[in-house]
């Protein structure tokens, strides 16, 4: 694996199984991090039943370095008893070779910032210890985890959701004056939401995304990678359930509710797709630019 921030590492995994259900024997594990994409609705709850196979004790803690807002909120319903903490990764990877994989461009001076979602002492304790394994390039969050939680969402409705609508790089979407108003309309969206559910976030940070995002390479992020080789795309962690919230709590949300029906569109044709067609590379999109 090679990384530019770090240089080239190596990394060989210490045990691979077929399925969570083979874990429930091991030792109990101190830190289970959910890092995988969530393609399925957060309403249905199937990826934190999934983990009840774990092995775990009252020493366990749970790390989401998920996309989404509901993820902490998930897991402490599936396990009350644990400590639960929040990871937000700014990192973009992309497979190079097999079994190779590139970090071309660098979003944030930290990549990986972990905070306690649980507020207890032994929670923040836990997530200061998980930071101090990192190393250097990992930090702790000393705010509050939800702010840095939705300002990563921001930058997602923002990017995530149109560079895979137009299937184009961030670039194409910085300079394209209607793309940008659209990635621009997503973000304050997101915002607004947000600042309904009483985050304290700054109007700001989505002008500061756009002017980070000018700023370094062009590049491709997760959600258009996923498109490109055929995966599902993360919509709901994305924006779909912010549009939803945003609903319930009658802020307007038409650019995200937009775009979350033409991405699920997407996922759709993928699923109908997938298991007949052997996508290679990047192919062209019958969506147009929409009116959203």
């Amino acid at each position: 694996m090679f990384r530019r921030p770090f240089g080239q590492i190596s990394i060989k995994p210490h045990n691979v199984v077929p399925g969570l259900s083979s874990l429930s024997k091991e030792p109990p594990f101190q830190y289970v991090v959910c890092a995988h994409k969530i393609t399925c609705s957060s309403k249905d709850h199937l990826w934190t039943d999934d983990l009840k196979h774990i092995s775990c004790d009252e020493t366990t803690s749970f790390v989401t370095a998920q996309n989404g807002i509901l993820n902490e909120s998930l897991l402490q319903q599936a396990f009350p008893q644990k400590s639960i903490l929040s990871a937000i990764c700014y990192t973009n990877v992309t497979l190079t070779g097999p079994r190779r994989a590139e970090e071309n461009v660098g979003l944030h001076q930290n990549c990986f910032r972990v905070g306690a979602f649980t507020k207890d002492k032994t929670s923040i304790d836990r997530a200061q210890k998980l930071v101090g394994l990192g190393g250097p390039d990992f930090s702790f969050i000393e705010s509050s985890v939800e702010v840095e939680r939705w300002k990563k969402m921001t930058i997602n409705a923002c990017f995530n959701t149109t560079t895979s609508l137009f299937n184009a790089n961030t670039h194409v979407i910085t300079e394209d004056a209607h793309k940008s108003a659209i990635a621009m309309r997503l973000g304050q969206e997101t915002v607004a939401v947000g600042k309904a559910l009483g985050v304290k976030l700054d109007d700001s940070i989505v002008q500061d995304a756009f002017e980070t995002v000018r700023k370094i390479p062009a590049f491709e992020p997760s959600m258009l990678h996923d498109r490109l080789t055929g995966h599902l795309l993360e919509v709901d962690n994305i924006c779909g359930q912010v549009a939803r919230i945003g609903q319930a709590m009658a802020v307007k949300v038409p650019n995200l509710l937009a775009i979350s029906r033409e991405l699920d569109s997407i996922n759709n044709a993928l699923r109908e797709t997938r298991h007949k067609a052997k996508i290679t590379g990047p192919h062209s999109t019958s969506i147009v630019s929409p009116e959203v």
